[in-house]
């Protein structure tokens, strides 16, 4: 029906609607050769400008934003992606001067009361997809240089394309990474100034990946965060701790506290002190003996409930928690 395939505040196709229209040009512009190239643009600023001018005066803006998208790309090639931002399927060829056009005209539009531009480009010719995801890899583009206060465009590349192939490693193997130990831990040891002696050793994961060799925490952990999956990395790592502790503690070894870091994700998906605290029960360790590491950005992300955790860590009797 007519009135599903254009949204109600712009005129803009629905992004349904906007998705089949946009394998139909994808088919044909190849077809005559020419290589399709989506961009995704986001107004930088529009939650301050709602605050100042008000939603009235915002959705005056998206608007006046909708018909200067049409002005340069046409009826029919571009939808809003929630609030302020848009998708947009045009042509490689000649799309840096058009760009160029579209940004000077964007800074008159809405009688100059109006914000910066940020777009990211995907063109498919780096590789030919659907067009939800040649949007998810302008987004990508687009977010990387989001700081930048100033009208601009962002070409999604080689790298970047290497970065989500990299993302989608680690997130379908994952599982198998556990279950057969690619993930390993490193005690690094934490020693007292006064005296030299260790007092604490924190566990450290590196994934050794029999396709892509060693993976840095850099690599997988803000991975496994977005994907809310880093609560299983932690877990095992307590375990694989303990089992360190208990095999000291049987043969009579000098042992120290080991620390355990904790991610913000961690209390989001689950109740992380209480499955700390059967697994550490569930061993012959001490609750004393793990020390919790808590960040700071964790602490910033819901002060009070993550306050409320770490009381709740201290009174079981676990060490840390300083932040």
């Amino acid at each position: 029906m007519e009135e599903f395939k254009y949204e109600k505040l712009t005129g803009l196709p629905t992004i349904f609607y906007f998705f089949e229209l946009a394998e139909e040009f994808r088919k044909t512009q190849l077809e005559a050769g020419e290589n399709p190239t989506m961009l995704f643009i986001d107004l930088n600023g529009m939650k301050n400008y709602n605050a100042r001018y008000g939603f009235v005066e915002g959705d005056r803006l998206i608007c006046a934003m909708a018909d200067i998208i049409r002005e340069f790309f046409g009826e029919e090639r571009a939808s809003r992606f929630g609030g302020d931002h848009y998708a947009v399927l045009t042509l490689e060829k000649g799309l840096k001067e058009l760009l160029s056009l579209f940004m000077d005209a964007c800074k008159h539009v809405n009688e100059g009361q109006n914000l910066p531009l940020n777009i990211g480009i995907y063109k498919n010719s780096i590789e030919d997809v659907p067009a939800s995801t040649a949007i998810d890899r302008a987004k990508m583009a687009c977010d990387v240089d989001h700081g930048n206060k100033t009208s601009h465009y962002t070409y999604f590349n080689e790298t970047m394309l290497e970065q989500l192939k990299l993302r989608q490693h680690i997130i379908d193997n994952f599982d198998r990474a556990l279950e057969e130990e690619w993930i390993q831990v490193y005690y690094q040891p934490i020693i007292r100034a006064v005296n030299g002696h260790v007092c604490d050793e924190e566990s450290l994961a590196r994934w050794f990946d029999p396709e892509k060799g060693m993976l840095s925490p850099a690599d997988f952990i803000p991975v496994l965060e977005d994907a809310k999956l880093i609560h299983k990395l932690d877990l095992y790592m307590l375990r694989k701790t303990l089992q360190k502790q208990e095999h000291l503690k049987k043969n009579g070894l000098h042992r120290v506290p080991a620390s355990i870091n904790l991610s913000r994700v961690d209390f989001e998906v689950c109740d992380i002190v209480e499955e700390v605290r059967k697994i550490v029960d569930d061993s012959e360790i001490d609750r004393n003996m793990i020390t919790i590491e808590i960040t700071e950005s964790v602490l910033g992300s819901n002060f009070d409930y993550i306050r409320k955790q770490i009381e709740r860590f201290r009174i079981m009797g676990f060490q840390g928690l300083d932040g």
